[in-house]
């Protein structure tokens, strides 16, 4: 199982640590020049947040195997344990971006930030077309990130940054609920918040090799039933609901990136029968792996 081979994980330190080490950052950085020095040619597995505008030309990019162009007025958001996959870039791009990683965002903030917003939990690419005027109000923010970035001796520079990062995303999630007003509200409660946050970790450390209800329920020292109740008022979904689809997410990715042959996909994500995950597979797409892997 060892054997297998990994789409690479890349962490923020990764691809732009000369320009961290200029500015003195740590866990963020704000790019509003040449953003072609961001961009990784091969596949890769996010680590790290990036909320992106693009303001002229396109990118045309491969997100968890799916294709998706990101041109003028354009607004997405990476998502850690994204795949992400640079295909084609025109000769005109330009495009102001915001990296940063969870820890520096709740250094000064509430713990349960990420599951207020519907952006910030999506799966892949949470992708929206947006009018001149949000994109000149997203570049403002934008651009005074930047600013506050470069002003490397102000004693609160990253504490500002922060503060006006949550805003920026508050900006966005304006946006994007009007553009899916059918997105699903959290519950507001903070123990209900808790368990959620608990699960959504321990899925993305676990739903490789754990496949069963029982365990997480386990791990959070709740019945199978209160953490189906949960995760269906909260997101929608149940407990197997969730697991299913980070499984079949991942074997998704896999295959489309045609590096990776069906039997292997299902070793990675612990089947012992490929006869099993095949049928799990078509049961969700309605075509098998192989035939998923060749459309």
């Amino acid at each position: 199982m060892n054997n297998v081979r990994k789409i690479p994980s890349l962490k923020m330190d990764d691809f732009i640590m000369r320009l961290m080490k200029r500015w003195n950052t740590k866990g963020f950085f704000i790019n509003c020049q040449d953003i072609h020095d961001t961009f990784n040619p091969r596949p890769f597995r996010a680590e790290y947040y990036a909320i992106g505008v693009c303001t002229a030309g396109f990118a045309r990019v491969m997100i968890n195997g799916e294709e998706l162009l990101y041109d003028k007025n354009s607004c997405a958001v990476l998502l850690p344990s994204t795949v992400s996959e640079v295909l084609e870039v025109s000769g005109d791009y330009q495009a102001m971006s915001v990296y940063f990683e969870k820890e520096f965002l709740l250094n000064d903030t509430n713990g349960y930030l990420f599951d207020k917003y519907q952006l910030m939990n999506r799966k892949g690419i949470p992708y929206i077309k947006i009018e001149d005027q949000e994109t000149r109000l997203v570049t403002e923010y934008l651009q005074r990130l930047r600013s506050k970035m470069e002003d490397i001796d102000h004693l609160f520079r990253d504490s500002i940054i922060r503060s006006q990062l949550v805003s920026l995303i508050s900006e966005l999630e304006h946006m994007y609920l009007l553009n899916d007003m059918s997105a699903p509200r959290l519950n507001p409660r903070i123990g209900r918040e808790k368990i959620l946050s608990d699960f959504k970790k321990l899925l993305k450390e676990c739903f490789k090799k754990e496949h069963h209800t029982s365990f997480y329920a386990d791990a959070l020292n709740i019945s199978t039933k209160y953490l189906n109740e949960i995760l269906k008022e909260t997101t929608g979904k149940t407990t197997k609901n969730l697991i299913s689809e980070a499984l079949l997410t991942e074997a998704k990715i896999l295959l489309r990136t045609g590096r990776f042959n069906v039997s292997e996909v299902a070793v990675a994500l612990e089947y012992d029968n490929l006869e099993v995950f095949s049928r799990f597979f078509k049961k969700h797409t309605g075509m098998s792996p192989l035939q998923y892997k060749r459309s």
